[in-house]
């Protein structure tokens, strides 16, 4: 992966419930930021994605880090909050993470 490519930001966001005068709120909080490279469904590739219902998936690429990123936390990306699906981390290599996403409220 080429480093150079990572030039989008993405905030990585936990879910908490907050307590606002007495009514109880969920509210994401950002956890970190990281540069990453973000992928999309490619369009020769659509008519797969629509039938494994994976067509609404991006996909993240990040410089690997040392916090452990879960799907419980969401990503925050222009304005829009995606589900994290699933995680890969390079063991080889150490040097880049890959995040496959699904945007909330589709």
């Amino acid at each position: 992966m080429n480093i150079n490519k990572m030039n989008q930001v993405i905030e990585f966001q936990e879910k908490q419930r907050i307590n606002d005068k007495g009514i109880s709120k969920e509210v994401y909080k950002t956890v970190f930021k990281a540069y990453a490279h973000i992928d999309t469904v490619w369009a020769k590739d659509y008519q797969t994605a629509v039938s494994s219902g994976t067509q609404n998936r991006l996909k993240f690429t990040i410089r690997f880090i040392p916090v452990e990123i879960t799907n419980k936390m969401h990503i925050h990306f222009k304005n829009q909050t995606y589900d994290i699906k699933e995680v890969y981390p390079d063991f080889t290599n150490h040097e880049v993470i890959t995040i496959m996403a699904e945007r909330v409220g589709l």
